[in-house]
């Protein structure tokens, strides 16, 4: 790691120095020396880094999440030993689904004339914002899944964009959930996402402005 600098992540990579690295991307307060060391895990592909990367993606971190998920999807490329595309996949599309992840009352974005609120939810939810309820706020790190799954590419995770475009829309921060949803079903541009694509933009005169956006 080094006594009177920045770590030498050119130095542990060419060692192998796995552990080194992890530690350097959980416990360095440098960004950018974060970003090397992810990329040197990323590109010496050792399984140890999985997890490590894994949930350095969940953790939601600027930058870095988005950096997690591109060293995973390159090592998903080469690891032939083991299926890491499909653990991503679960993975990725998990962490797309809303259950359990509600928002603090104040961060809602009701109007009870808009068509984009089916009727059932909206009475639910004024119910919470008069009740004044505090609820965790997860659309970061769905935010993160949905571009992960567009680095990934894989047509397995089509199906989970697609709901994730018709259930985000509790809240305004949930807005660019589905702008990265669409980006990732753009990216994976297989016949199957196009078709249940078209069919979902058809149907919301919102999700056809944000395909335009």
């Amino acid at each position: 790691m080094g006594f009177f600098g920045p770590p030498n992540i050119q130095r542990m990579k060419k060692h192998g120095n796995i552990r080194g690295l992890i530690k350097v991307m959980q416990k360095e307060r440098d960004s950018r020396v974060v970003g090397q060391a992810i990329q040197a895990l990323g590109e010496i592909g050792d399984e140890q880094a999985i997890q490590p990367l894994l949930d350095e993606v969940q953790a939601d971190h600027y930058g870095s999440s988005d950096q997690a998920a591109a060293a995973l999807v390159s090592m998903a490329g080469r690891l032939s030993a083991i299926d890491l595309r499909s653990r991503l996949v679960e993975e990725w599309t998990s962490m797309l689904c809303p259950e359990g992840l509600h928002y603090p009352a104040s961060s809602v974005h009701y109007d009870g004339d808009d068509d984009e609120f089916n009727r059932a939810w909206a009475r639910e939810e004024r119910h919470r914002i008069n009740a004044d309820r505090i609820w965790d706020l997860g659309a970061g790190r769905r935010q993160v899944a949905a571009r992960a799954l567009g680095m990934l590419g894989d047509e397995r995770s089509v199906e989970a964009l697609v709901q994730c475009l018709l259930t985000h829309h509790l809240s305004s921060y949930d807005d660019h959930t589905r702008r990265f949803a669409l980006q990732a079903l753009r990216k994976i541009n297989s016949p199957h996402a196009i078709e249940l694509l078209q069919k979902v933009v058809n149907g919301s005169e919102e999700l056809a402005r944000l395909m335009i956006d």
